[in-house]
């Protein structure tokens, strides 16, 4: 019937090809680094809430081999600072600068001190501006979300 109204009905093919990019883990934290029990020991002094992403910190420390990191953090986490500088001294070669002068947020990126002070990797805790790589001098930057989980249901309990 259908070829009598001058309908041509194509039926679809139910095999499609499927096209996905390739995946490629870039810098897949060492399992060395993930399972360090020393390291989770010392992780696990720092509030449980609270992600600084120390492997990945430490991961990126030895991957440039740098022998200065700095930590800049807005002043809500500078109280946790030195335990993290801790850390980093233990599992790497890097000496520490806690950049403590950005008491008005979170924002920017203080690559003028980094590098007034030698720091060959620049570690940003809490939330950022983003300055393009190459607006920063050649410093390496670390961004460093750090996220702070919070119990709704405790808060709501008259």
């Amino acid at each position: 019937m259908p070829e009598e109204s001058g309908v041509l009905v194509v039926k679809a093919k139910p095999e499609r090809k499927k096209f996905s990019a390739p995946v490629k883990i870039v810098s897949k934290i060492p399992a060395d680094i993930l399972q360090n029990e020393k390291l989770n020991n010392m992780i696990s002094q720092l509030p449980s809430n609270y992600n600084f992403e120390v492997h990945k910190t430490i991961w990126r420390i030895k991957q440039l081999k740098a022998k200065r990191v700095a930590l800049q953090m807005p002043e809500g986490l500078l109280m946790f600072a030195i335990s993290i500088c801790d850390i980093i001294e233990t599992f790497t070669e890097a000496d520490t600068v806690i950049l403590g002068d950005v008491t008005y947020g979170a924002c920017c990126v203080d690559d003028f001190s980094a590098e007034a002070l030698g720091v060959e990797l620049l570690v940003h805790y809490g939330h950022s501006c983003l300055i393009p790589i190459d607006q920063t001098k050649g410093m390496k930057i670390l961004y460093i979300f750090v996220d702070i989980k919070i119990d709704t249901y405790i808060s709501l309990k008259p």
